[in-house]
């Protein structure tokens, strides 16, 4: 689990305002527009190809999200110097780069890739303030990123599309918009899906999101662990 109390802390301090404000201006995020976001390690595993193809289709088949709808890419290199992992970093900077050329007008860019570090303050702004999570990859474990957007989410009415094929999946299972990454098309149908859900869906699903990720965060884990210990300990079973 993630620490949840210290990401929605960072998540809403004073200065979350201010943050919001300057990332948008430096990354040229417009005021009027609904935002996604993904964080991963440029890693073949984590399905950012597959989420660009995604992304790609959603605006050839609902134009209507072209001014409406820019995503954020949050990039962090990973094993440069092996050729498979510079390959696919090469790969998203260009696919990037054709959909944006393909889609963006003078007033915006459907696509903001950044590989900058950004601070766990200005990363957890941003996860508050996106209206949609894509946590992707074809194959993970837990996946703590989407129980970081999660635990960020102060308004509660963010959406989070989520891989079938990670752990975190089996923890979220129903209140997440499900996909398989490989899917292309039922991707962007969920993509679409995920921004026109209604307010009071977004919510009562992001409710029952909270509760699992609280259940299952780092200090419950760490009760449950020392808790343990004490009881074997109490019990005499060890010294």
């Amino acid at each position: 689990g993630v620490d949840t109390e210290d990401i929605r802390r960072k998540a809403t301090d004073e200065g979350s305002d201010e943050r919001w404000e300057r990332f948008r201006s430096r990354y040229d995020v417009g005021e009027d527009v609904r935002v996604g976001v993904g964080v991963d390690r440029l890693d073949y595993t984590k399905g950012i190809p597959q989420r660009l193809d995604a992304i790609e289709q959603l605006f050839e088949a609902h134009p209507e999200w072209r001014e409406k709808f820019t995503f954020v890419q949050v990039g962090s290199r990973s094993r440069s110097r092996i050729p498979a992992y510079r390959e696919i970093q090469t790969d998203v900077v260009d696919t990037v780069n054709r959909i944006n050329t393909r889609f963006r007008t003078d007033d915006w860019q459907p696509i903001v890739y950044t590989t900058d570090r950004l601070s766990n303050e200005d990363l957890y702004t941003l996860y508050r303030n996106a209206d949609v999570a894509v946590v992707s990859p074809i194959r993970d474990g837990m996946n703590l990123v989407a129980q970081e957007f999660v635990a960020a989410q102060a308004e509660g009415d963010g959406v989070l599309v989520l891989s079938d094929q990670t752990g975190a999946h089996d923890l979220f299972e129903d209140s997440v918009v499900s996909i398989t990454p490989q899917d292309t098309e039922g991707f962007a149908g969920s993509l679409d899906e995920a921004l026109t859900m209604p307010a009071s869906e977004r919510r009562d699903r992001m409710r029952a999101l909270a509760r699992r990720c609280w259940g299952t965060d780092v200090s419950n884990w760490v009760d449950d662990v020392l808790g343990s210990g004490a009881d074997v300990r109490e019990r005499g079973l060890v010294d």
